[in-house]
C-alpha cells in the first residue's frame, strides 16, 4: 500500500472526486464536498464552485459563482485558488464591465500576480490577459506608476503592452485638458467599480533606481542590527542588575534572620530559667489573676484582627498609570518617565522611567506588576517596530525583560483578557499590517499564539469589555493597499470565535475605545479626506457609546472640546481622562488633558498634568 498527500486544486477536483468516488475513498470524497461549501471564512472555496460548475456545464451555477467572484474581485485575487486559474477563466474575470474594485490599477496587479505564479508556461498568454485591461480608466498618477510595475518589470518592454499604455496615456494626458475628442478612437469601454473612491497608496517607484535602492537597503539592514544590539545589551544590564541585587538581597536577609534566630534562642533560655525560678513561689491567687489577663488581652488581639480583616476587604481606589514620550531633554538618557495618578487624593508621582526610549509601545497593569509591550526607538535614525517587551515590578520597584515576542509590534493593541495579556494586530519591520495575536501567561513566562483576528489591522481600538474582547476601526490591507475601515469584530469567552459586530458610525483609524460598565465608548480617531489628489488624515472630537446588549448603533455624546486622534485614555466611574494625541488642525502634539465628568456630562481640562517633564503621553492604563 501507498500512501501520499492529496492536494486538490480548483482544476481538477472534479476529476479526483470522480475516481475517489470509484476507489471508495471516503475521506478523499469528503474533502472535496467541504470545498465546494462556500462561507464568509472559506471564501476560496468559491473558486472550487466556479470551475467545477463551468467543467461540469451548470450554466446557472456557473453565472451566481461568477457573479460573487466578480463582486469580491479584491478578495479573489488575495486568494491562492486565483493562481490556478485558466486563462479562459481570467479572461472572462477581466472582461467584466463591473468589479468589486478600487480601480483599475487592482486589475493590473492581478494580471502581474497571475502571470508571475508559473511565467515559463504563461507567458504566451500576457498579450491577450493585457488586452483586458482598459489602461485608459487610470488616472495619470495610476498609469505613471504602470511603467515601472511592483513584479516583471520588463513586462512593459513587449510591444503590444508598451503600445498599449502610450495610447492610454496619451488619453490621459487629453482628456485632463479636456481635448480627448481628439483620441475619441482610443475610448475605452465603460467599467464600474464598486469600491471607486476608497483610499488606495501605489507601489514606491525609488526601489526600481537601483543606487537609491541598495542605499534604503543598507540603511535598513543597518536600522535592524543597532535595534537587535542595543535590546540585547539593554536585557544584559538588566540581567546583570537582579543577579547582583538578588545575591545581596540573600545575603542580607540570610545575615538577618541568622541575627533574630540567635537573639530569639537566648531570650527564650533567659526567660525558661526565670520563670522555673519563679513559679514555686507564685500564690495560687495571683496565677488566677495572670490567666484572667492573658485571657482578655487574647480576646482584644482576636478583636483587632477581625476588624483589620473587614478593612482590608473594602475596594481599593483605582490608580491610573501614565507612560510619557521621549522629550528632547532626556533623550540622551534613553528613558521615558512614567508617572501615576491617584484618583481619590488626585496627586501626580513619579514612579519609574522605562529601560530604553519608546515611542508606539502599549502598556497595561495587573495588580502585581505594569508591563510594556512593543512599540519602536525614537532615538533611531529609522525606527522599527520591536520584539522587546518588560514588565516592572511594583513590590521590588525593578524591571525585568520579558521573552520576545513572535512578531515585533507598533500601532498595535493591548488588553487583558481572562487574565491573559493580548497584543493585537501592527505593523512589523517590514511594514506588514499583522493579524495575528499573542497571549502572555505570568505563570509561564512566554508568548504564545491566540486566535488571529480574520483580518489585518494597526491602528484601531481593542477592549476587554466582561467576557468578550472587541476591536474597532484602525487600517488593513489589501493586497499593497491600505483603507481605514468602519468593522468592528467581537470575540466571546465561551465561542472563541471571531465575529462582526456593528460597525462604527464612519471609518476611523488612531480612535481610542473604552469599557464603561456594559457600554463601549468610542473616543476621538481620525477620518481619511481627499484633499486635491490625495487623501489625508484628518482628527476629529466626537465620542461615541453603544450598549452591545441593547442598542443596535452607536449613539452619539458629547463631543470633546478639540480634535484629536492617537489618544491615551481610561474611564473609571463613568468619567472618562483623556491625555495626549495628535491634532491635525495645529499639526501638533497635545499637551492639553481633559476629563469627562459623567454627572456633569459635561468635558473639563484635567489640571496639573507633569507635561514639562513627560511630553506628550504615549501609554496608558488602569489599575484597580
Amino acid at each position: 500500500m501507498y500512501t501520499g498527500q492529496l492536494k486538490v486544486t480548483c482544476q481538477d477536483l472534479s476529476d479526483v472526486y470522480r475516481s475517489a468516488r470509484k476507489l471508495g475513498m471516503k475521506g478523499a470524497m469528503k474533502e472535496c464536498i467541504e470545498l465546494l461549501h462556500v462561507t464568509t471564512e472559506d471564501f476560496q472555496n468559491m473558486v472550487y464552485l466556479y470551475v467545477t460548475a463551468r467543467q461540469l456545464k451548470q450554466w446557472e451555477c456557473t453565472n451566481r459563482a461568477f457573479r460573487l467572484l466578480v463582486i469580491s474581485f479584491e478578495r479573489l485575487v488575495m486568494t491562492k485558488q486565483f493562481l490556478d486559474l485558466e486563462v479562459e477563466q481570467i479572461l472572462e474575470l477581466f472582461s467584466s464591465d463591473e468589479l468589486g474594485a478600487r480601480s483599475e490599477v487592482i486589475v493590473f496587479l492581478a494580471a502581474l500576480k497571475w502571470i508571475n505564479h508559473k511565467y515559463m508556461e504563461r507567458e504566451e498568454y500576457i498579450v491577450p490577459v493585457f488586452d483586458r485591461i482598459r489602461f485608459h480608466l487610470m488616472s495619470k498618477e495610476e498609469i505613471m506608476a504602470c511603467y515601472h510595475p511592483p513584479i516583471l518589470p520588463g513586462i512593459v518592454k513587449i510591444p503590444e503592452v508598451k503600445q498599449s499604455l502610450l495610447n492610454a496615456t496619451c488619453y490621459i494626458v487629453a482628456k485632463s485638458l479636456g481635448q480627448e475628442n481628439l483620441f475619441s478612437d482610443l475610448k475605452p469601454e465603460p467599467r464600474r467599480f464598486l469600491f471607486q473612491g476608497e483610499p488606495m497608496i501605489l507601489w514606491d517607484l525609488c526601489m526600481y533606481e537601483p543606487d537609491k535602492f541598495e542605499v534604503n537597503r543598507r540603511n535598513h539592514a543597518a536600522t535592524k542590527i543597532q535595534a537587535a544590539v542595543r535590546g540585547y545589551l539593554t536585557r544584559k544590564h538588566l540581567r546583570e542588575c537582579i543577579s547582583i541585587a538578588h545575591c545581596a538581597a540573600v545575603v542580607i536577609q540570610s545575615a538577618f534572620r541568622g541575627y533574630r534566630v540567635r537573639k530569639r534562642f537566648k531570650m527564650g533560655r533567659s526567660q525558661t530559667e526565670d520563670i522555673g525560678d519563679s513559679l514555686p513561689m507564685l500564690p495560687e491567687n495571683r496565677k488566677e489573676n495572670m490567666n484572667k489577663a492573658h485571657k482578655e488581652t487574647l480576646n482584644k488581639i482576636l478583636c483587632l484582627e477581625s476588624c483589620f480583616k473587614r478593612t482590608d476587604k473594602s475596594p481599593p481606589e483605582p490608580t491610573l498609570y501614565v507612560m510619557g514620550g521621549c522629550s528632547s531633554d532626556i533623550k540622551e538618557k534613553g528613558q521615558n518617565v512614567i508617572f501615576k495618578y491617584d484618583l481619590s487624593s488626585k496627586i501626580w508621582s513619579v514612579v519609574t522611567s522605562t529601560p530604553i526610549p519608546l515611542h508606539d509601545t502599549r502598556m497595561v497593569a495587573t495588580d502585581e506588576a505594569l508591563y510594556v509591550l512593543g512599540g519602536c526607538n525614537p532615538l533611531d535614525d529609522n525606527p522599527l517596530p520591536l520584539k522587546e517587551s518588560y514588565k516592572f515590578v511594583f513590590k521590588n520597584e525593578e524591571w525585568l525583560p520579558l521573552p520576545l515576542m513572535n512578531n515585533a509590534r507598533s500601532l498595535h493593541a493591548a488588553v487583558i483578557f481572562n487574565n491573559l495579556i493580548l497584543i493585537i494586530g501592527g505593523k512589523d519591520e517590514e511594514n506588514k499590517i499583522l493579524s495575528s495575536i499573542e497571549k502572555y501567561d505570568a505563570s509561564k513566562n512566554k508568548w504564545e499564539e491566540f486566535t488571529p483576528l480574520p483580518e489585518p489591522r494597526m491602528a484601531m481600538g481593542a477592549v476587554s469589555c466582561k467576557d468578550a474582547l472587541w476591536v474597532a476601526g484602525g487600517i488593513t490591507s489589501v493586497g499593497d493597499n491600505i483603507s481605514l475601515v468602519d468593522s468592528i469584530w467581537c470575540l466571546e469567552t465561551k465561542k472563541r470565535k471571531w465575529f462582526k459586530s456593528f460597525k462604527l458610525p464612519k471609518p476611523l483609524a488612531f480612535a481610542t475605545l473604552l469599557c464603561d460598565g456594559e457600554q463601549l465608548v468610542c473616543v476621538g480617531g481620525a477620518v481619511r479626506v481627499r484633499k486635491g489628489d490625495t487623501y489625508i488624515l484628518e482628527s476629529q472630537e466626537d465620542t461615541y457609546r453603544l450598549d452591545a446588549k441593547k442598542d443596535t448603533k452607536w449613539k452619539k455624546d458629547s463631543p470633546m472640546p478639540l480634535k484629536c486622534h492617537n489618544t491615551v485614555a481610561s474611564v473609571s466611574d463613568g468619567n472618562i481622562y483623556v491625555l495626549g494625541g495628535f491634532s491635525t488642525e495645529t499639526m501638533t502634539q497635545i499637551t492639553d488633558a481633559l476629563y469627562f465628568d459623567k454627572k456633569e456630562e459635561r468635558w473639563f481640562p484635567f489640571s496639573d498634568v507633569p507635561k514639562t517633564d513627560a511630553g506628550f503621553m504615549i501609554a496608558m492604563c488602569k489599575k484597580a
